[in-house]
């Protein structure tokens, strides 16, 4: 059995200008080499698997290197090097805090510490995972990292600098490793495949870079694996079959069905898709990504968004040019709002679903939508035909209120608010009775012959609904009617009369006049009453609405004097309280006399 290497440590990076991704942190120390200014420690945090022992082993070479390249490099040649790659160097002491991470060890490493290097100029403490040393280990480490003898350079490694004690952090350099970008990783790959002689695909290599999330060892791994598996052929498909992943083809053959509302065959691919054991946040998830890549293609500019092949980005801008942006918009709120519900239902698969039926008839609602906000007169709403004090509940009218929770559903900047003032004025009109048994009753009847009707009647109902809302909106903006002083005073007296305690005085021993333009103006004794005022919405939409006038603001005028009127109040002593108490309760005299009580000094 030959003795095999992984990918990742047979092409582990030997000079700074190999490691991928970390441009930043390879100019910052070869500048510090130039101006001979190098710190004595040094803390690299980073995810995992993007070059932070790398580039410490790196450091650790080129510091004692004999013969350094003019760019700062390591030659490779010279005796340090040569000893530190057969991992016979006395001068570099690798150090695993996640198995060393006690006190104990700490006073072993600070002992080494004392003792001059035998061999080369420094004496390089590399100390991976030093989040792992406890509180003590650390505390007894400060010392030492702080003032270490001139020759001792520390190297720390880590993953989660979070963990790091502060003291620690501020007695450091810290260099922060960015993730490795897809086609960084892809090229590296496409390099270890023509030295190991391995057949790849290109989409294969740029999902093992999808998947390998910036991590090089990681997507190196991969590699291996596929490559052992497939024979040295590694193909797009023996990827996805590899690691269980789903082909982005799916996600591109259900945005088509949809497009032609195919709701059987969306069904059909969606069951095939967890079938193969996919969960539906995992589909989900995809979909949303998918018409978010659909999004980006939308303008050329930003189509260089999409990490992937130009095969792929082409595909990504043909199917875009047959969705429009409010459908792409739409899809994608959509999506978002069954995957923050998925947090809470118990049956996952039907809510997919349901949001996937959104999805097939979105296309028509959004079509149907702008025809009817296109015509110039538009005909006025059921509700408001009837006088409002006779107003019954119809059949039409419960449908509406059915479709409310499915309103939202298409994307618009402000559902929540037209569905609230549609329900306001469906329960005005119904003479506040709504919701009692005997509408219950009606609504009962009617759901058997709604349930009969067909898709597209049902997206015209909603689509009515969404009308009147409208037009009810518009009309509320177009209110803007002069009032009076006096007219204002008797509404806010009316309502200080049904409001809280707090707020009928503030209402109450406060003045009110008319501002500027559409202003109402309150004089009022304090920020206290001022905020509690503009806190108060119901007031300034009830001005609105009984005076006409949408327009309507509220202003104020803080006057401290008015707090100087109300009676001053004497704390009252001890004595005093007791004679009160007393006269209100003559059993408190009696129970004190019996048990001979006194009042505290």
């Amino acid at each position: 059995m030959s003795k095999f290497i992984v990918s990742a440590r047979k092409y582990r990076p030997a000079r700074f200008q190999d490691v991928l991704g970390q441009e930043h942190i390879s100019q910052t120390l070869k500048m510090a080499f130039s101006q001979d200014k190098l710190a004595h420690a040094f803390l690299f945090t980073g995810p995992r698997g993007v070059g932070k022992t790398t580039c410490a082993r790196i450091l650790a070479k080129a510091l004692n290197c004999t013969n350094r390249t003019d760019d700062y490099e390591p030659c490779g040649k010279c005796e340090f090097c040569v000893s530190f790659d057969e991992n016979a160097s006395l001068s570099i002491f690798e150090l695993d805090a996640a198995s060393n991470n006690s006190v104990d060890h700490i006073r072993s490493l600070i002992d080494q510490v004392r003792v001059p290097p035998l061999s080369g100029k420094y004496k390089v403490f590399i100390i991976d995972e030093v989040h792992m040393l406890t509180t003590s280990a650390f505390n007894a480490f400060l010392k030492t990292l702080e003032e270490p003898p001139p020759y001792a350079v520390f190297i720390l490694a880590t993953t989660e600098k979070h963990k790091i004690l502060p003291t620690i952090l501020s007695r450091c350099q810290i260099f922060d490793f960015r993730r490795i970008q897809v086609f960084d990783i892809m090229k590296q790959l496409e390099m270890v495949a023509s030295q190991e002689h391995v057949k790849a695909e290109e989409q294969a290599l740029h999902l093992i870079a999808t998947k390998a999330d910036g991590a090089m060892r990681d997507a190196l791994s991969i590699f291996d694996r596929i490559a052992g598996a497939t024979n040295n052929n590694i193909t797009y498909q023996a990827v996805t079959d590899n690691l269980n992943l789903l082909d982005f083809t799916y996600y591109f053959k259900i945005v088509d069905q949809l497009l032609t509302e195919d709701l059987s065959a969306v069904m059909l691919t969606i069951d095939d898709i967890l079938k193969r054991g996919f969960d539906p946040e995992v589909f989900l998830a995809g979909l949303m990504e998918h018409f978010r890549q659909l999004l980006v293609s939308k303008d050329p500019e930003t189509t260089k968004l999409i990490e992937n092949t130009e095969t792929v980005r082409e595909r990504y801008a043909s199917q875009s040019k047959l969705l429009t942006l409010d459908y792409i918009l739409s899809a994608l709120h959509l999506c978002n709002e069954c995957d923050q519900n998925f947090r809470t239902t118990k049956n996952k698969r039907l809510l997919l679903e349901m949001t996937i039926i959104k999805l097939v008839y979105l296309p028509s609602l959004i079509d149907q939508s702008k025809d009817s906000s296109a015509k110039k007169k538009i005909p006025e709403p059921v509700l408001e035909s009837a006088p409002t004090a006779s107003r019954k509940i119809d059949a039409s009218d419960m449908l509406r209120v059915q479709q409310m929770s499915s309103l939202n559903q298409v994307y618009d900047p402000a559902p929540k608010e037209k569905i609230q003032a549609k329900e306001a004025d469906l329960t005005k009109s119904a003479g506040g009775k709504l919701f009692e048994p005997e509408h219950a009753q009606s609504a009962q009847k009617i759901e058997a012959p709604v349930m009969k009707k067909t898709e597209g009647e049902k997206i015209n109902k909603l689509n009515r609904f969404v009308r009147d809302a409208r037009i009810l909106r518009e009309e509320n903006s177009k209110m803007h009617q002069t009032f009076t002083v006096e007219t204002v005073r008797r509404l806010v007296a009316e309502y200080a009369a049904k409001a809280s305690p707090t707020m009928k005085i503030i209402l109450s021993d406060r003045t009110v006049d008319c501002g500027q333009s559409d202003q109402i103006h309150f004089t009022v004794a304090s920020n206290y009453e001022k905020e509690s005022l503009l806190l108060e919405t119901p007031l300034l939409e009830y001005l609105r609405h009984n005076l006409k006038n949408a327009n309507i603001i509220l202003s104020f005028t803080i006057d401290s004097t008015l707090m100087d009127s109300a009676e001053d109040y004497k704390r009252l002593t001890k004595e005093e309280k007791l004679k009160i108490l007393m006269e209100k309760n003559s059993l408190v005299g009696t129970i004190i006399n019996r048990l001979n009580l006194k009042i505290d000094e």
